[in-house]
C-alpha cells in the first residue's frame, strides 16, 4: 500500500482538528467545574472513622493529671494510710518489664 503525500496531510489535519477540539472540550470541562459548586470534590468518613474522631476529641478533652487521685493518694501517703501489697507492686513490674520487650 502507498501512502501519498496528499494521505499524510490528510491524516495530520484530522489529528491537529481532534487535538483542539479535545482542549477546547478540556477548558470547557475546567470552567464548568470552576463554576459548579457540585463540582467540588468531597470526602465522606466511615462510621469507623467518625467514631474514632470522636473518641480522639473526647481524649483531648481528658486532663493528663487526675488532680483529686492525686490528692487523695498524696493524704493517704501523708497520713501513713498509703498500702500497696508487693505482689500487685511485683506484678506491675513484670507487666511493664514484658511490655518493654515486646515494644
Amino acid at each position: 500500500m502507498k501512502i501519498s503525500e496528499n494521505n499524510q496531510v490528510a491524516y495530520l489535519n484530522s489529528y491537529v482538528q481532534n487535538a483542539s477540539a479535545s482542549e477546547k472540550k478540556n477548558d470547557q470541562e475546567k470552567k464548568i467545574a470552576k463554576q459548579d459548586p457540585l463540582g467540588e470534590e468531597k470526602v465522606e468518613l466511615s462510621a469507623r472513622a467518625r467514631d474514632i474522631q470522636k473518641i480522639k476529641n473526647i481524649l483531648e478533652n481528658v486532663p493528663d493529671v487526675r488532680r483529686e487521685k492525686v490528692t487523695e493518694l498524696k493524704q493517704s501517703i501523708d497520713n501513713g494510710t498509703y498500702n500497696v501489697s508487693g505482689e500487685m507492686a511485683a506484678k506491675k513490674m513484670l507487666d511493664e518489664s514484658l511490655l518493654d520487650e515486646i515494644l
